[in-house]
């Protein structure tokens, strides 16, 4: 409820920067009932992809930059976010630096797809992406760096396995946007 989220106090809070599905207010809501959203942050020398099962992570790439969200989470959010991201196995948990317009950077909770999971290149689902650009649609985060990265994704598929999916969102969104 409304009112235990305000129990939560400052010395219990975790920083958490999310650039996947848990862009998405509803879909947090839903698995962090107790997350407030902080505002977008910048992941700066890493770039979105997506890897095994077609879900989101983040690799190393000097020059590149990562938009996301920063929530505010309490220590129950985080076990329940342990358990959703596969926290050992399927994805670690790293401390990294975030950037905000008009603020300190600050460290922040990340998740990153373990290896060898993240060595293999997949497209995520229409409905697992559409959960990602719903999130960028409100937060403000520009559709075209998801976008973006499923092609980058897709040219690291064998010929045999590309889908097209990003040139099939891509329509659709340009459609949608005029």
């Amino acid at each position: 409820t409304k009112n235990d989220k305000q129990e939560v106090t400052v010395l219990d809070t975790i920083i958490y920067f999310s650039y996947g599905s848990n862009m998405d207010p509803l879909q947090m809501e839903y698995r962090c009932p107790m997350a407030k959203i902080i505002g977008r942050g910048r992941l700066d020398d890493y770039q979105l992809a997506f890897r095994e099962g077609g879900f989101a992570t983040i690799l190393p790439q000097p020059g590149s930059h990562v938009m996301g969200v920063l929530w505010a989470l309490s220590p129950s959010d985080v076990q329940y976010l342990d358990h959703y991201e596969g926290y050992p196995n399927f994805y670690d948990k790293e401390e990294l630096m975030i950037h905000r317009d008009g603020c300190p950077t600050q460290t922040a909770l990340v998740y990153v797809m373990c290896q060898p999971y993240r060595d293999i290149p997949a497209l995520p689902t229409q409905s697992y992406l559409e959960g990602i650009l719903r999130g960028c649609q409100r937060n403000q985060i520009p559709k075209s760096t998801i976008l973006y990265a499923c092609h980058r994704t897709e040219c690291e598929l064998p010929e045999t396995e590309q889908q097209s999916l990003y040139h099939k969102q891509a329509k659709t969104y340009r459609r949608k946007e005029r």
